[in-house]
């Protein structure tokens, strides 16, 4: 009788054990450095021009703003992703997850038919790197010019897949202030209001 009860509580053991594991999930969360180049709110907007013809102008307005958790198995991912709607190009999309890995991840999709994504990022404690597997590359420069304006602590991004983007430089607090593609175009901020 005696070894059934330690047999029983042996079990009962295990199984709360377990329950209480499976139970359990780890959060990662995004931290204010990656969020001081990626996250801005709706309504935000930034208006560009064309480098080689100063008299194309583009508006993109960010909507569709959405942060959150999102749970998948034992873990628990913040997020944010939001839209970005170019008066003159194809609307892209900006997907930000907290991962076990690296503590964040970035990517730019663009619509072409449907979206494909043309840019990504990983970052970890303070540093954000390329997605060494398509031999993209980051570039921190101390500072950066921009239509006669100075910024600092600005990120350039070496996209190897020549989808849509071949650059792109971002500025913290600021957002992407400079766009280069893959024909040639170069669109540089003019000005920004932040929501």
């Amino acid at each position: 009788m005696r070894s059934v009860i330690c047999i029983i509580s042996a079990l009962a053991l295990l199984f709360f054990s377990a329950c209480e594991k499976s139970g359990t999930r780890k959060l990662y969360v995004l931290d204010g450095f990656f969020r001081s180049y990626f996250e801005f709110k709706e309504g935000s907007t930034w208006q560009y021009y064309l480098n080689s013809d100063t008299n194309v102008r583009e508006t993109v307005q960010l909507s569709n703003f959405v942060q959150g958790i999102m749970i998948w198995e034992d873990m628990e991912q913040e997020f944010f992703t939001y839209s970005l709607n170019s008066s003159i190009d194809s609307q892209m999309i900006v997907r930000t997850a907290a991962t076990p890995d690296n503590t964040g991840r970035w990517a730019l999709l663009y619509n072409q038919n449907n979206y494909r994504q043309i840019a990504e990022l990983y970052y970890n404690t303070n540093q954000l790197s390329g997605v060494q597997g398509n031999n993209d590359t980051v570039t921190y420069l101390s500072s950066f010019n921009v239509s006669d304006v100075v910024y600092n602590d600005v990120i350039k991004l070496k996209s190897s897949r020549n989808r849509v983007v071949s650059h792109l430089y971002f500025a913290k607090n600021v957002g992407i202030i400079r766009r280069d593609y893959v024909d040639g175009r170069i669109f540089l901020l003019k000005s920004y209001s932040l929501k």
